[in-house]
C-alpha cells in the first residue's frame, strides 16, 4: 500500500477542520486575539489526552501548532474554555503582551476525581505554563464536575465559571481566576431528562426583531437522548444575573441547535472584537456512539464549519438560528446557476457541476401544501444522499442510508427537524464535504449535520420534485477549493506502508502501530549508511521504534530499535534479537541513530557516538525502512 500525500487519505475533509493524525473531540480554548482566531480542543493520543491547538486569521485555513496542554502528574487534560485576562486581575501578566489563561478539568489520576485547572500564557497562546496552585477549584465529590466556561461579566464586574454537574449546570465567580465561589445553578428537570450534560456556553444575543431586546442562551451537550440518537446539543433562551438563570421557555421544552446525528460539544469564541458583533461557534462533527468505529485511517473526528449564531422571534418564542460564517464564501470556484422553472411532480433538475465538496443554495415555493421537494448529492460511485422537505409535515429531513459506509453500531440514516416555511417559501444551504454535509433550513431556523462516508467524494445536485408541484425561485451550486495548502511529505523517500498509521506532522514523519508497523523505501540497498532522527512519544505502552533494513517490506529483514521499556538498543533478525546493549533513552526527545552496513558488518551509532558492530551472516541486501512496535514515534532529517 502507497502512502498517501499531505492530508489526502481517504475522507479527509477539504474544508472542515481536521488535526494532522490522531483522534480529536471537544473544541476547548476559543479565544481571539490581535487578528488570530486560537482553536484548541481535546487530541486523544491512545487517551493520553492533550489539548491541541491550531491559529487561523480567515476561520477558514487553520495552521497546526504544537499541543497547548498536555498531561501532568495530577492528570488528564479535559475540556474546558480560554481567556483574556486584559486587566491582569491574575497577576499572572509578565510582559506587554495581555495574558491568556485557560480553565480545563483535571480527570485526576490517582481516584479520576474531576477538578478545575489553570494555565497561563504570556506569548500569545505559543507557550504554555500550568499554574502552581492547580487545581483551583474542587469538586468537593461529586462524580461529574467537569468543562468550564469561562467569561467576564461586565455588569457584576467578575469573572464567571459555568460547570457541568450531571444534569445541570454551576455557576461560580471570581475576581482573579484563581479563586471561585458558588453562587447558583440551573438544571435538573429542565429540557431533555436523558444524558448527562457536558461542555456548557453561556452568552448574551440581541434579539433580531426587537433590537433593543437581548436574551441569554445556555447551550449544554447531553451525551444520549438526542433526536437523531445518541450525542446532541440542547439549548435554552432566558434572563442571567450572574448567580441564576431563568428559563423563559416550560421546563418540558427541549430546544436543539441541530437535529443530525453529529453536532457536539459547541462552544464559542471568546474575545472577538465588538466591531465584529458576531457569536462565533465551532463544534466536534461525531457522535460518541460511533466514534472509535469511523473507517477513517490517519485521523479520527473532524468539526463543523465555524457558525455564526443569532436570535430571531418565531410565533413559539425567541429561538436560536444559524448560518454558515461568510468566511467560508472564498472558497468557492466554479459556480453553476439554476434559471427559475416550473417543476411538476415527479419532475427533476440536475446541475452539471462535478466537485469533492460543493456548496449549495435554493429557494423554492410549492403550489400547494403536499408532496416532498427532496435534493439528491449523487456522487460518482453510485451512492447518494438525500435533503428533502416535507410540506404537509413541515420537516425538514436528512436521509444518508445510501450514501455510503453506514455498517457500524450506532448509526442512524434518517433525520428529521421541525421547520414552518417563512411566507411560503423553502429556503436551503447546503454544505458538503468529503466526509460532511451540513444543512441550513430557513435561514437557520433547522440545521442538520451528519458524517458521510461515499466510495467517492464527488457529487453532483439534482434538485427533485416528489409529488409536488415546485417553483424554482432560485439555485446555485459551486465548487469548494481545499482549505489545507499543498506541502511535501517530510522523508518523501519512504512511501511504502507495511503497518501502522504514518502521518505528516508538525514535528516530522510520525508512525504509530499497535503491533509492528513500518514504512519502507522503493529500492533496494545492499552496503549503505543511514542516520535518522526518532523522538519516542509517550502514547503507548513499550515505546520501542528504530530502523528496518535487508528486508522486502514484509517483515523479514534486520530491525535496530531504541527501547524505552526495556532500556536498551536492540538488534533483531525477524523476532530473533542478535544483541542487545542496556541504555536508559527518554521519552519525547530526540535521538540520532545511525547505521552503516559494510561487508555484512553492522556498525551503530547514537548521536555520532558508536555503540557496537555486529555480523549479519545472513545479510543480503533489500529495502530500507523506519519502524515502530507498539508505540508512536517521530522521524525527521534522514540522510543516506
Amino acid at each position: 500500500m502507497k502512502r498517501k500525500p499531505y492530508f489526502q487519505d481517504p475522507y479527509r475533509p477539504l474544508f472542515h477542520y481536521t488535526a494532522q493524525s490522531h483522534v480529536i473531540n471537544d473544541p476547548n480554548g476559543l479565544l481571539y486575539y490581535d487578528g488570530e482566531y486560537h482553536l484548541m480542543h481535546q487530541y486523544n493520543i491512545h487517551n493520553h489526552i492533550h489539548w491541541g491547538h491550531a491559529v487561523s486569521r480567515d476561520l477558514i485555513h487553520w495552521e497546526h501548532l504544537p499541543p497547548a496542554l498536555e498531561p501532568d502528574t495530577i492528570g488528564q487534560i479535559w475540556s474546558g474554555s480560554a481567556v483574556i485576562d486584559w486587566n491582569n486581575t491574575s497577576g499572572l501578566q509578565t510582559g506587554k503582551e495581555p495574558v491568556f489563561v485557560a480553565l480545563f478539568t483535571y480527570n485526576e489520576h490517582v481516584d479520576s476525581q474531576q477538578s478545575q485547572g489553570l494555565a497561563y500564557s504570556n506569548d500569545r497562546g505559543r507557550t504554555w505554563r500550568k499554574y502552581w496552585g492547580n487545581p483551583v477549584l474542587t469538586s468537593g465529590g461529586k462524580k461529574d464536575f467537569r468543562d468550564p466556561k469561562v467569561f467576564w461579566l461586565e455588569s457584576g464586574a467578575c469573572w464567571v465559571m459555568v460547570l457541568a454537574c450531571f444534569d445541570h449546570v454551576e455557576f461560580y465567580q471570581s475576581e482573579n481566576l484563581l479563586t471561585w465561589r458558588y453562587s447558583g445553578e440551573f438544571g435538573g428537570g429542565e429540557g431533555s431528562p436523558a444524558g448527562v450534560w457536558e461542555c456548557p456556553d453561556l452568552f448574551c444575543l440581541p434579539v433580531a426583531e426587537k433590537p433593543d431586546e437581548s436574551r441569554w442562551v445556555l447551550a449544554v451537550s447531553v451525551n444520549d437522548g438526542a433526536p437523531a440518537g445518541g450525542t446532541g446539543m440542547q439549548y435554552f433562551i432566558g434572563r442571567f444575573d450572574g448567580s441564576r438563570f431563568e428559563n423563559e421557555n416550560s421546563p418540558e421544552t427541549a430546544l436543539w441547535l441541530d437535529y443530525g446525528q453529529d453536532f457536539y460539544a459547541g462552544v464559542t469564541w471568546n474575545g472577538l472584537p465588538g466591531a465584529d458583533g458576531r457569536r462565533l461557534m465551532i463544534a466536534w462533527a461525531d457522535n460518541w456512539r460511533y466514534r472509535d468505529a469511523l473507517p477513517t485511517q490517519l485521523f479520527k473526528g473532524q468539526f463543523s464549519t465555524v457558525r455564526e449564531l443569532s436570535l430571531r422571534q418565531t410565533p413559539e418564542g425567541v429561538r436560536l438560528c444559524q448560518r454558515p460564517v461568510r468566511e467560508l464564501s472564498a472558497l468557492e470556484d466554479q459556480r453553476e446557476k439554476m434559471e427559475p422553472c416550473r417543476l411538476s411532480a415527479g419532475q427533476c433538475r440536475k446541475t452539471a457541476l462535478y466537485a469533492g465538496a460543493l456548496s449549495f443554495r435554493c429557494r423554492l415555493r410549492p403550489e400547494d401544501r403536499k408532496g416532498r421537494a427532496e435534493l439528491r448529492f449523487v456522487y460518482s460511485g453510485g451512492e447518494w444522499l438525500s435533503i428533502g422537505y416535507d410540506f404537509a409535515g413541515e420537516r425538514l429531513y436528512v436521509d444518508r442510508t445510501h450514501a455510503g459506509i453506514n455498517g457500524f453500531p450506532g448509526v442512524t440514516g434518517i433525520h428529521t427537524a421541525p421547520m414552518k416555511l417563512e411566507k411560503g417559501e423553502l429556503e436551503l444551504q447546503v454544505l458538503a464535504d468529503t466526509s460532511q454535509i451540513e444543512v441550513f433550513g430557513g435561514r437557520g431556523a433547522a440545521v442538520l449535520t451528519d458524517l458521510v462516508f461515499p466510495s467517492s467524494p464527488d457529487c453532483r445536485v439534482e434538485l427533485h420534485s416528489e409529488d409536488a408541484d415546485l417553483l424554482l425561485l432560485e439555485g446555485e451550486a459551486a465548487s469548494l477549493r481545499t482549505a489545507w495548502p499543498e506541502k511535501r511529505a517530510c522523508l518523501p523517500q519512504f512511501t511504502q506502508l507495511l503497518d501502522g498509521s504514518w502521518a505528516d506532522v508538525l514535528e516530522g514523519l510520525e508512525g504509530d502501530c499497535g503491533g509492528l508497523g513500518g514504512i519502507f523505501t522503493e529500492e533496494i540497498v545492499e552496503d549503505f549508511s543511514f542516520s535518522v532522527n526518532v523522538t519516542l512519544k509517550a502514547y503507548r505502552e513499550r515505546q520501542c521504534a528504530g530502523v528496518w533494513f535487508g528486508g522486502d517490506g514484509q517483515g523479514g529483514g534486520f530491525r535496530v530499535m531504541l527501547d524505552w521499556n526495556q532500556k536498551q538498543i536492540s538488534v533483531y533478525q525477524r523476532k530473533h534479537r542478535l544483541k542487545a546493549q542496556r541504555f536508559s533513552l527518554n521519552l519525547n526527545r530526540k535521538y540520532r541513530l545511525s547505521l552503516a552496513v559494510r561487508e555484512k558488518r553492522l556498525t551503530v551509532f547514537l548521536d555520532e557516538v558508536e555503540l557496537f558492530v555486529i555480523s549479519l551472516e545472513d545479510y543480503r541486501g533489500g529495502l530500507l525502512g523506519l519502524c515502530v512496535e507498539n508505540t508512536a514515534a517521530v522521524f525527521q532529517e534522514a540522510s543516506f
